[in-house]
């Protein structure tokens, strides 16, 4: 079974997603946005100003990174390629925080950048405040793209009140990074795609060897993927309007105690002391873990660190079926832009057009469409993470990005914090967080 499992050597991407940290994006957002330049031009509209139009485009994806590089050589061809056009590209390193601080800044002081790479979790807060140009019509115009051909997940997570506020810059989606040395060392046999995650604990109990700094996991921990848990139990985080916490309702604590007592009751996963000051990842990297749950954007990772033989798998199915969740970062246009015109002309290049197209040959991001989601435009991938990547992309959903994502979300982490670490139940930290949380969602609607 192992040619499901593929692995090559070629380098590419490092990926770069990370968790938001700050705590009120939303309110943060809501004083810094002004209202729209006086001189600004209206989205269909040719403006005014004097040619070429002059763009800014803020990116966190910058050299030395792959995909950094890949961005300069994408905005190079544009240029070339659009003579009346001329981008110019901002830095935006740092942290999340660091990042959404910069963002809040220049959109007060009445500058923000043209264009922006914008991390998914601040996208909505952005939105509901009226930061960003909304893109329907340029949409529904545009020769290049229809709807149908994204990911229809992908529109989804850039949509707040029936509008879009983006298009996206990438897409990922969750399933299992495999240490196939481990299973062969234990003589268990690799997974077939249709495992459940009865399979994947009983596996993880034949992996897990060793104690103290020897000990070896058969997992990595699964509470940063605590969502798709709940969801795979068949339980739901929030309600269908995004309004009302619906993690005390079973099965979403059952869902989350199973999660808990991988680390906690059978000892198969690390718990915070075991990781020391490491992280999964340097675990699996190291070949202390057999099975570590990830994404896309973990492959190029795998390649440049793991130094023996790894392979993917899907997630495994549980009671409602298989879940994966999906993210990705999104590009996002300022309503103050002097050149909506010439803004959305660029997003639609980086996002659909020659600008993805130099991303996904010179790095590890997968396509933002289904049109090219094949080996011709993703070299640096094996048909193995492409075939797992649609399976994933066929039951993967968003986390709820809604406007006051990180707070809601913050609250959740500080119950579920406790569950993780044996000092609470999920049915006592889930009947905790939800009055919590529906307290933040009524004061954002």
């Amino acid at each position: 079974m192992s040619e499901q499992y593929p692995m090559s050597r070629r380098s590419f991407l490092k990926g770069v997603v990370a968790v938001a940290g700050g705590l009120t994006a939303q309110a943060m957002v809501a004083a810094c946005t002004p209202a729209p330049a006086p001189n600004a031009s209206v989205a269909g509209e040719a403006p005014a100003n004097q040619q070429p139009a002059e763009l800014s485009f803020m990116t966190w994806w910058l050299p030395p990174l792959v995909i950094g590089t890949a961005v300069e050589n994408a905005v190079n061809a544009f240029n070339q390629n659009h003579p009346d056009i001329q981008v110019q590209i901002e830095p935006n390193p740092g942290s999340p925080d660091a990042q959404l601080q910069k963002w809040q800044t220049l959109l007060a002081a009445g500058n923000p950048p043209d264009m922006t790479l914008m991390r998914p979790h601040y996208h909505s807060a952005f939105a509901s405040r009226g930061a960003f140009l909304q893109i329907d019509e340029l949409l529904d115009g545009a020769a290049e793209v229809q709807r149908e051909d994204f990911w229809p997940q992908t529109l989804d997570r850039l949509s707040w009140n029936g509008k879009l506020w983006g298009l996206p810059a990438e897409i990922w989606f969750s399933f299992v990074f495999l240490n196939l040395d481990m299973f062969k060392e234990a003589g268990v046999e690799f997974p077939n795609d249709d495992w459940t995650w009865d399979d994947y604990l009983n596996i993880a109990t034949q992996l897990t060897s060793g104690e103290g700094v020897n000990r070896r996991f058969g997992t990595s921990s699964l509470d940063p993927w605590w969502v798709q848990m709940v969801r795979a139990w068949g339980g739901e985080v929030l309600d269908e309007t995004e309004t009302s916490c619906l993690v005390d309702v079973s099965p979403a604590p059952e869902a989350i105690q199973w999660t808990a007592d991988l680390i906690n009751v059978h000892k198969v996963a690390p718990s915070a002391e075991n990781l020391a000051d490491q992280n999964v990842s340097s675990l699996f990297e190291t070949g202390r873990i057999g099975m570590h749950e990830s994404a896309n954007w973990y492959l190029s990772e795998a390649m440049n660190k793991f130094k023996g033989e790894w392979g993917i798998a899907p997630n495994p199915i549980g009671p409602n079926g298989r879940q994966s969740i999906v993210q990705g970062a999104n590009y996002a246009i300022f309503k103050q832009t002097n050149y909506p015109d010439a803004a959305w002309t660029l997003m639609l290049d980086m996002s659909v057009g020659n600008g993805q197209q130099i991303l996904l040959k010179e790095t590890g991001i997968f396509p933002t469409v289904r049109t090219l989601a094949t080996l011709d435009y993703l070299p640096n991938y094996e048909q193995r993470w492409i075939d797992v990547s649609l399976m994933s992309a066929e039951v993967a959903r968003p986390d709820h990005f809604v406007p006051k994502y990180v707070e809601w979300s913050t609250a959740a982490r500080k119950e579920l914090d406790e569950v993780w670490v044996g000092r609470k139940t999920a049915k006592e930290a889930a009947e905790a967080m939800c009055p919590v949380i529906n307290e933040i969602l009524a004061a954002e609607s």
